[in-house]
C-alpha cells in the first residue's frame, strides 16, 4: 500500500510539472504573440522557452512562425515528436493541424484529415484543438472554394467560441473570427451586402482595437469594391490612411496603398493602379512589412496593371513574380483563377487567341467549380442565431436590445444571401454598370479625381446652401507652375504622370467633406468646407512643403514641383462664376509676384495677402 501511495505521488507530481510547464509555456507564447507584427521578432529574442526540450523548441516555432521571417527556426525530430505525442498529445495535435495546413497534400486530403483532428479532439473534450481544427479547416475550405461548407463548420464550434478582449495571434478560434470567417464566406458566395454587414459587426466587436480597426476597414473597402460603391471605398481607405499614420505602422500604410491600387484597377485607371501597387511594393521591399500575402496582391495588381496598358513583358515578368510569391496558404481554386485569367488576358495581348481561349475555358470551369454549392437559408439562420446569442452573453447587455438586433442581422443574412445567390448576379453587374456610368461622369480619366464639372456642380451646391452665420469655407485654385517646360522637356507621358502624382498627393490630405477636382490642364479647384481664411492658407502652406519634397524621376521628370494658388474666403450664398474669377484674380497676383505662392482674400473685400 505504501509504495502505490509512493508512486502515486510521483506520478501526480510528474503530471503537475508537466501541467504547469506547458501552461507557463503558452502564457509566453500569449505574450509574445501579442506584441505588434513588426517588433514580435525582437521580442521572440528575450523569450522564456527552454530550446533544450521538444516542448520548448516547439513552442519557438509556433512564434517564429508568426514573424518576418514566417518559417520556423528548430526542425523537430522524429524523437521530439514522438515525444510530444506520448507527454503532451495536445500539443502534438495542434502541431498536426499547423503541419497539415502547410503540408503538400491535395486540398481533398487536408480537409480529410483536419476534420479527423476535429472529430478527436471533440471526442476527448479538447476544445481548443478542436476549435484550432476548425478555423484551418475553414481556411483550406474557403481557399478551394467550398464556403458554403465553411460556414456550416462553424456550427460545432461557436457554442464555445471564447471571447476575448484583445486581438491577437492565437492557435484557437475565438469569436470574432467567426464573424471575419462568415463575412468571407458570404463574399465569396456573391452576397457582397452581407459580407458587408458581417464586417461591420467584426469591428464593432473590439471598437478599440486597432488591429480589429483595420482589418474591419479592410473587410469592409473590399465588400463595397464589389458593390462598387466607389465614394464609400476611397473614404474607408481615408480612413485607413488615417489609422496607419496614428498607429506608425508600416502593414497598415501598405494596405492602405493596395486597396487603393485595387479600387483603381476596378475602375480601369491602369496608370493609378500601376503608381499605387508600386508604392506599395518600394514599402514592402525596405521595411519589414511584409506581411504574407502581401507580396502576392502587389505583382497581382501590377500584372493586371501592365495587362491593361497593354505591356506584355511587363505583365509576364510581374506575373511569373506572382506565382512565386504564392505561399502554401495562396493555394486553392481561387488563386488558380487569378493565374488563369492572366495567362488568357496576356495571350490575347501577344494575339495568341486560340491558348487564350483555353485559358478562358479553364476560368469558366473553375468559376463552375468555385460556385457548384447549394444554399441553404435554414442553415445560415442557424449560424446567425448562434453567432448574435453568443456576443449577447459575452457582452452581457441589454436582452431586448440586442434581440432586435440579432433578428435583423439574421434576416438581412438570410434575404441578402437568398437574392444574392437566386438573382444577384444579373443585379449586380446592372448596379454594378450604372455605378460605373455615373462614375466615370464625374471622374477625371487622367488623374482619377473630380472632373471639373462634378467638382464645380458640388461647390456651386455648397454656396448656394450656406445658411448658418459661422459657416464659411475656402475656394481656391491651385496652377502648377511651369507646367509647360515639363511637358517640353520631359514629353507628355511625364507631365501626365505629373499631373497624376499631383492629384493624389493632394487628394489625400483634403477631407471627405472637402471638394477637390481637376479644373482644366494644369489647374485645379478645391473647396475647404469649416475653414476660416488663416486655416485655408496654412493648409495650403502644408500642401506645398508635401509637394516640393516628391521625387519626381519615377514620372520620368526631374526638379521640383510647385504651384501658385488664389484662395478666397466665403462666409455667405455666392455666386460660384463671382467667386471663381475672384481666386482667379488672386491666381494672377501670385504669378505676377513670382509664383510659388499664395494670394488670399476674403470675398468681397479687395485687398489680398501672400503667403510664400
Amino acid at each position: 500500500m505504501y509504495k502505490f501511495i509512493c508512486f502515486l505521488c510521483l506520478f501526480l507530481s510528474a503530471w503537475c510539472t508537466h501541467a504547469s510547464v506547458l501552461e507557463a509555456y503558452q502564457l509566453e507564447r500569449q505574450r509574445l504573440l501579442q506584441v505588434p507584427y513588426e517588433q514580435r521578432l525582437a521580442a521572440l529574442h528575450k523569450h522564456s522557452f527552454d530550446l533544450t526540450t521538444p516542448l520548448g523548441r516547439y513552442f519557438y516555432n509556433t512564434v517564429h512562425t508568426n514573424t518576418i521571417k514566417d518559417i520556423p527556426y528548430f526542425k523537430l525530430s522524429q524523437a521530439d515528436i514522438a515525444s510530444l505525442r506520448e507527454d503532451y498529445p495536445q500539443v502534438y495535435y495542434e502541431r498536426e493541424v499547423f503541419e497539415t495546413w502547410f503540408s503538400t497534400l491535395d486540398s481533398e486530403q487536408k480537409i480529410q484529415q483536419l476534420r479527423q483532428i476535429k472529430i478527436m479532439a471533440r471526442d476527448k473534450s479538447w476544445p481548443r484543438i478542436e476549435r484550432w481544427a476548425t478555423s484551418i479547416l475553414i481556411e483550406v475550405l474557403q481557399s478551394n472554394g467550398f464556403y458554403l461548407s465553411a460556414i456550416l463548420e462553424m456550427q460545432d464550434v461557436i457554442p464555445h467560441a471564447p471571447h476575448i478582449e484583445k486581438m491577437e495571434t492565437m492557435y484557437d478560434y475565438p469569436l470574432i473570427a467567426a464573424y471575419m470567417d462568415m463575412s468571407r464566406s458570404l463574399y465569396w458566395l456573391g452576397d457582397y451586402a452581407g459580407a458587408l454587414e458581417y464586417c461591420r459587426k467584426y469591428t464593432q466587436y473590439l471598437q478599440n482595437d486597432p488591429q480589429v480597426a483595420e482589418e474591419g476597414l479592410i473587410c469592409q473597402i473590399a465588400a463595397s469594391l464589389k458593390l462598387a460603391d466607389f465614394d464609400t471605398v476611397f473614404g474607408l481607405i481615408r480612413q485607413l490612411s488615417l489609422l496607419a499614420d496614428t498607429s506608425g505602422l508600416k502593414q497598415t500604410r501598405v494596405a492602405a496603398l493596395l486597396y487603393t491600387a485595387l479600387a483603381y484597377r476596378e475602375q480601369e485607371f491602369y496608370s493609378l493602379t500601376l503608381n499605387y501597387a508600386n508604392d506599395a511594393l518600394s514599402l514592402l521591399q525596405n521595411s519589414a512589412a511584409n506581411t504574407p500575402g502581401s507580396l502576392y496582391t502587389v505583382y497581382l495588381l501590377l500584372t493586371s496593371a501592365h495587362i491593361g496598358l497593354g505591356n506584355t513583358d511587363l505583365a509576364l515578368h510581374n506575373y511569373a513574380l506572382m506565382q512565386k510569391s504564392r505561399t502554401p496558404v495562396q493555394q486553392g481554386i481561387r488563386y488558380d483563377i487569378d493565374a488563369t485569367l492572366a495567362q488568357a488576358r496576356i495571350a490575347s495581348l501577344q494575339q495568341n487567341f486560340s491558348t487564350a481561349q483555353e485559358h478562358y475555358e479553364r476560368v469558366i470551369s473553375l468559376y463552375k467549380q468555385q460556385h457548384g454549392q447549394g444554399f441553404s437559408a435554414s442553415h445560415l439562420n442557424d449560424i446567425t442565431r448562434r453567432l448574435d446569442s453568443q456576443q449577447l452573453s459575452y457582452l452581457q447587455v441589454e436582452a431586448r436590445l440586442h434581440q432586435a438586433q440579432s433578428e435583423k442581422m439574421t434576416l438581412l443574412a438570410i434575404f441578402s444571401s437568398f437574392f444574392a445567390l437566386v438573382a444577384g448576379i444579373l443585379l449586380w453587374r446592372l448596379f454594378r454598370h450604372k455605378k460605373q456610368i455615373e462614375s466615370f461622369s464625374r471622374i477625371d480619366s487622367l488623374t482619377g479625381i473630380s472632373n471639373r464639372w462634378y467638382a464645380l456642380d458640388s461647390i456651386k451646391t455648397r454656396l448656394t446652401t450656406m445658411n448658418r452665420v459661422e459657416d464659411v469655407v475656402c475656394v481656391a485654385i491651385l496652377d502648377i507652375d511651369h507646367f509647360k517646360s515639363i511637358n517640353d522637356q520631359f514629353g507628355h507621358q511625364a507631365g501626365d504622370a505629373v499631373l497624376t502624382l499631383f492629384a493624389k498627393i493632394c487628394k489625400y490630405q483634403f477631407r471627405q467633406d472637402d471638394v477637390f477636382g481637376r479644373y482644366g490642364g494644369e489647374e485645379f479647384v478645391l473647396l475647404l468646407n469649416q475653414s476660416k481664411l488663416e486655416q485655408g492658407v496654412a493648409k495650403i502652406a502644408e500642401l506645398r512643403n508635401m509637394i516640393a519634397a516628391q521625387d519626381l524621376t519615377e514620372s520620368g521628370a526631374q526638379g521640383s514641383l510647385r504651384f501658385s494658388c488664389g484662395l478666397v474666403e466665403v462666409s455667405g450664398k455666392a455666386d460660384i462664376s463671382t467667386v471663381l474669377a475672384h481666386c482667379d484674380s488672386l491666381l494672377y497676383t501670385a504669378k505676377r509676384n513670382g509664383r510659388n505662392q499664395t494670394s488670399a482674400s476674403i470675398y468681397g473685400q479687395t485687398y489680398t495677402r501672400p503667403e510664400v
